[in-house]
């Protein structure tokens, strides 16, 4: 990566929540998009939409939800979704988005976190607060990587704001990681990202959009979903942009 800025976008799939009635899972997708080549992937991604308004008749402009897609019955879902058609086309709409975005993508690497909360329970806080911790300290290896002066900024789907906001300024000056040397940790704080988190609604954003379509993927790969359509291995087409270097995952999910 060369010296430039880096966005990083975020949404998510479930919810941190640990309580009855809460999701099995939480996953936060982030997505790196450089800004000196923003432009050009935002233009090939336009284009994938235009594809999608000839193929299956979804406009443009609306908002993309791996959720709605799969779910045509779901009762939050705008009435442009019945358009598509049933089940079968509506993964085949999804798979030709997964199978797009690595070639639109090229230039950018997909990060993303999941939390078993049934295997592995926990504090509400703990899953929103700890994915955060994680995702970011990726992403900030990332930076470190590229060439000295690169920063990086974030930009996330607009949730809990207050307490994202007030992670960030903490690790921003006091994030202990774990030593791999000797006992107890040390100070890695996070300043090559810039900024506190600017918050969007996600149907004003494509890019937040991509995210929630990955994290969706990787949710119904985690479940096992949805395999008579395909739905587990959708996620399988971005290998070529999930970071995966220096992970013991194979897709690169960090695990909280």
């Amino acid at each position: 990566m060369d010296h430039q800025l880096y966005f990083l976008y975020v949404d998510a799939s479930g919810d941190p929540g640990a309580s009855r009635g809460a999701s099995e899972r939480y996953i936060l997708t982030g997505v790196v998009v450089p800004t000196e080549t923003w432009e050009s992937i935002y233009h090939n991604y336009v284009l994938l939409r235009r594809y999608l308004k000839r193929e299956y008749g979804f406009p443009v402009r609306a908002e993309l939800k791996g959720r709605w897609l799969v779910w045509p019955k779901d009762a939050d879902q705008p009435t442009i979704y019945k358009a598509i058609g049933n089940r079968q086309r509506r993964f085949a709409m999804y798979d030709d988005i997964m199978t797009s975005l690595p070639a639109i993508l090229r230039n950018s690497a997909v990060l993303n976190t999941h939390a078993d909360k049934i295997n592995r329970p926990s504090s509400l806080s703990h899953y929103e607060e700890r994915s955060w911790e994680r995702l970011a300290n990726r992403f900030h290896q990332l930076l470190k990587s590229a060439a000295d002066g690169s920063k990086g900024m974030i930009i996330a789907d607009n949730n809990d704001n207050h307490a994202v906001r007030g992670l960030f300024r903490k690790i921003r000056v006091y994030n202990p990681i774990p030593s791999k040397y000797k006992s107890g940790s040390y100070n890695n704080p996070l300043r090559l990202i810039v900024e506190d988190p600017v918050f969007r609604e996600s149907a004003e954003s494509h890019f937040l959009q991509v995210c929630d379509l990955i994290s969706y993927s990787l949710l119904m790969m985690k479940k096992k979903a949805f395999r008579k359509y395909s739905g587990d291995k959708l996620f399988l087409r971005l290998r070529p942009i999930l970071a995966t270097k220096a992970s013991p995952d194979e897709f690169g999910v960090i695990e909280v």
